[in-house]
């Protein structure tokens, strides 16, 4: 014999929200759900075992996908957010039709890039750029290289 669990719209929206997210973590709430209705409803389903607490957040558990009427996909081992420093993730994807995406393959072009290309491409200034070329080694995982030939500081994703 098998128990239906009663839950309010809040909680039912919040759980179809979290079964989207990768390993369902539980990150949306309603706009009207602020402060302590927020762990109200968080309370609500880790009592009825729909949700479980999990570092600093909170995932659903298989009876949380089962509740909205989904079946719990394959873990993969995702890091809680605000992960340590120093444990590895995944990298990031990009967005194709993006100015990222357009750095990117100035960068993998066997000549490279230079700054004033990359400022011409993306419209940003200079120090813009500079800081997407660090923000694109970091979130991305890559490794970009630059060497200075004939006065200009040329750059290239490094192998």
């Amino acid at each position: 014999m098998t128990t239906t669990t009663k839950l309010t719209d809040t909680q039912t929206a919040v759980l179809t929200a979290a079964a989207d997210q990768p390993a369902g973590w539980i990150t949306w709430f309603p706009n009207k759900v602020k402060g302590g209705a927020r762990a109200k409803v968080i309370q609500g389903l880790v009592a009825r075992e729909l949700a479980k607490a999990v570092g600093d957040g909170h995932r659903l558990t298989a009876s949380g996908y089962a509740a909205v009427g989904l079946t719990r996909p394959e873990a993969k081992k995702a890091a809680p957010r605000g992960a340590q420093a120093g444990e590895a993730r995944a990298p990031r994807r990009t967005r194709d039709n993006t100015k990222q995406a357009a750095m990117l393959a100035l960068l993998r072009r066997p000549q490279g890039t230079t700054i004033a290309e990359l400022v011409e491409t993306t419209g940003w200034k200079q120090h813009s750029v500079r800081g997407a070329l660090v923000n694109l080694a970091k979130h991305l995982g890559i490794s970009i290289g630059s060497e200075k030939t004939d006065g200009v500081r040329v750059y290239r994703i490094a192998a």
